[in-house]
């Protein structure tokens, strides 16, 4: 993982340890309120993807019915927690 500034924003570039990815590396663009502004995917493949997030909504007590989990029929549950 590398870290660097670029104009207003911090930046996290992500590199994984072995070639078993399509992409070569992740920039995650940080704010000053360290939110996430903009994700960079550098992929050989498909080429620079990009995505930008904006007017985030910051604890909105959702209600738990949506974050559900209904898996289908015969699939298998592994809890990670």
């Amino acid at each position: 993982m590398n870290a660097f500034e670029s104009e207003s924003s911090k930046v996290l570039e992500l590199i994984p340890l072995e070639d078993t990815f399509s992409f070569k590396s992740v920039k995650l663009f940080i704010d000053s309120e360290y939110l996430i502004t903009k994700v960079l995917v550098d992929d050989p493949a498909t080429g620079n993807i990009q995505l930008e997030l904006s007017n985030y909504k910051i604890n909105q007590n959702l209600p738990d019915s949506y974050f559900q989990f209904s898996p289908t029929e015969g699939s298998q549950v592994i809890d990670l927690r």
